[in-house]
């Protein structure tokens, strides 16, 4: 008899008959004393009856519904069927039929019985005999009709990372609901049917190596083995990571990665979301920083066949990047209001923890300018050459400085200038803080 099955003829038949007269039969308990739980695992018993001479070995067609709906068992394994039978002198056959529940498992029997007709049969008149109990067919040894499944491939997460946890597609055959799914004989967890031909599950927790996969069927059959079908990689060690901090926000430092197992090749390292191509070994790699704003982030170090999903990774920090270098604004055009104005000094107010502040001014006798990068002019502090290489550089915050070179700016009514912040005192490596400008006062006289 099939795991699970429906509708099932238990076997052979109770038979009754009377030595005259007739009796109405309205109750009969069953008893199974077979080794399958009947209080879970059997159902919907329902008995049918006949009269024939000789018992036939299936339900007939033509039999008749004892208990028009089915019944269950208790938990003392009893099930108690109410209907109407008439019992004359001729023999009544009478065959029982039930539901197997997939929770039973092969080679479990199937023992039917009436344990004590003349408690457990219910007449209208006389008594039932014998006394003793009265079986069924004998055992009916349960099993499955369904093949074995099959397991040929492991897809999705694999391979993964040695601390499991990630989704793995089971591709196979003869699947059924409510599967089990071990890798070298630990459970996976979350075992999921798909349908006949597949499964999800979350990979347990192995070494790095590759081991067999197998998936159970309720009825216990379970396939062979899937050699190797699924593989652990360890993730890889980072010790340190050289320099880490203060990087270059523009990007194009060279970093250097000491540990064990790492990714060579495209996509070796993520800076924040960039992914970076690393080269070197898999004790010593180095990469590019990528370009990326002031702040911390995470730089993950990719082992072989490392992905974001598959957890192949090492998370490092700190990994840091400082402030820019510099960073330039140029102003609107201010107009003098007069034709003729001199021009005597510039003074910014603000703040300097750290870094440098430098202008160049561009003057003009329209609106339009021209206000090119040629057109800003500054003056150097040694030489007192003028020109557009050099910038105006104020000691500190509320300290003017003359602007000279009034060739380039006397008389012209208009002006812009352009401010260069440096987060270092050399704008020319990174540095941890900015200049902030509040005000910005150029000084005229007409």
């Amino acid at each position: 008899m099939a795991i699970p099955s429906t509708g099932n003829y238990a076997g052979g038949a109770f038979s009754f008959t009377r030595g005259s007269g007739t009796a109405n039969v309205t109750q009969i308990i069953v008893t199974e004393t077979g080794t399958v739980n009947a209080n879970t695992n059997l159902s919907n018993l329902k008995l049918f009856y006949k009269t024939e001479a000789t018992c036939s070995t299936s339900i007939p067609v033509d039999a008749v519904a004892f208990n028009s709906t089915g019944v269950g068992f208790n938990a003392s394994e009893k099930a108690t069927a109410t209907g109407t039978m008439a019992v004359g002198t001729s023999q009544i056959c009478l065959y029982a039929q039930l539901d197997v529940g997939s929770g039973a498992t092969t080679n479990q029997t199937l023992e039917i019985e009436v344990s004590n007709p003349s408690t457990d049969v219910t007449a209208s008149a006389g008594t039932v005999t014998p006394a003793t109990a009265v079986a069924i067919a004998g055992s009916t040894i349960l099993g499955s009709s369904a093949p074995a499944p099959t397991v040929t491939s492991v897809m999705g997460e694999n391979p993964q990372t040695t601390a499991g946890g990630k989704s793995i597609t089971i591709n196979g055959t003869d699947f059924v609901a409510t599967p089990t799914v071990t890798v070298d004989g630990t459970p996976a967890t979350g075992v999921t049917w798909i349908n006949a031909m597949q499964l999800t599950a979350t990979a347990p927790t192995k070494a790095a190596g590759s081991y067999n996969v197998v998936a159970t069927n309720p009825d216990l059959q379970a396939s062979a083995p899937c050699v190797n079908c699924m593989t652990y990689v360890a993730p890889p060690a980072v010790t340190t990571v050289s320099p880490n901090t203060n990087l270059n926000p523009a990007g194009g430092e060279i970093i250097t990665i000491s540990g064990s197992g790492i990714k060579i090749g495209a996509n070796g390292v993520k800076v924040d979301t960039t992914l970076a191509t690393t080269s070197g070994t898999s004790i010593e790699a180095t990469f590019t920083t990528p370009i990326h704003s002031a702040g911390s982030v995470t730089l993950r170090v990719y082992g072989a066949s490392g992905t974001d999903t598959n957890g192949i990774y090492y998370d490092y920090s700190p990994f840091t990047y400082g402030l820019p270098v510099t960073g330039t604004l140029t102003s609107i055009v201010f107009d003098t209001g007069v034709t003729s104005p001199a021009y005597n000094s510039i003074i910014w107010k603000g703040d300097l923890p750290a870094g440098k502040v430098s202008f160049r001014i561009a003057a003009s006798t329209v609106t339009t300018g021209p206000w090119t990068d040629g057109d800003f002019i500054g003056r150097d502090a040694t030489s007192g050459s003028c020109g557009s290489a050099f910038w105006y550089e104020p000691s500190g915050p509320s300290v003017p400085v003359s602007l000279g070179c009034f060739a380039n700016f006397n008389n012209k009514r208009y002006f812009k200038y352009k401010v260069k912040l440096c987060s270092s005192s050399d704008c020319s490596t990174v540095g941890t803080q900015t200049p902030t400008i509040t005000d910005v006062i150029v000084n005229w006289s007409p």
